[in-house]
């Protein structure tokens, strides 16, 4: 995933971020995934967000939700990297 734009003060863009989410877990658990990478069946599967800013503590605490209660179990990992100068 890739987020340019700021995060804003009143989580302007934190449903993107959720939308974002929820495609990839989509993705990622229905099976689409094997079905057009078959070789990499079996393979663990992590998650990125690369940002031209740091989350805000309301993004973060998102981020840690979704990675707790719905990536974790599912054995998928996650991470943030910052990319701008933000």
């Amino acid at each position: 995933m890739v987020e340019v734009r700021e995060w804003g003060e009143r989580g302007e863009i934190l449903p993107d971020l959720q939308r974002k989410f929820s495609t990839y877990l989509t993705y990622a658990l229905d099976g689409q995934l094997r079905e057009d990478y078959p070789a990499m069946t079996g393979k663990p599967i992590r998650f990125e967000l690369r940002t031209d800013f740091a989350p805000t503590a309301r993004e973060q605490q998102f981020m840690d939700m979704v990675t707790r209660d719905y990536l974790a179990p599912e054995g998928i990992t996650f991470r943030w990297q910052l990319l701008g100068k933000g």
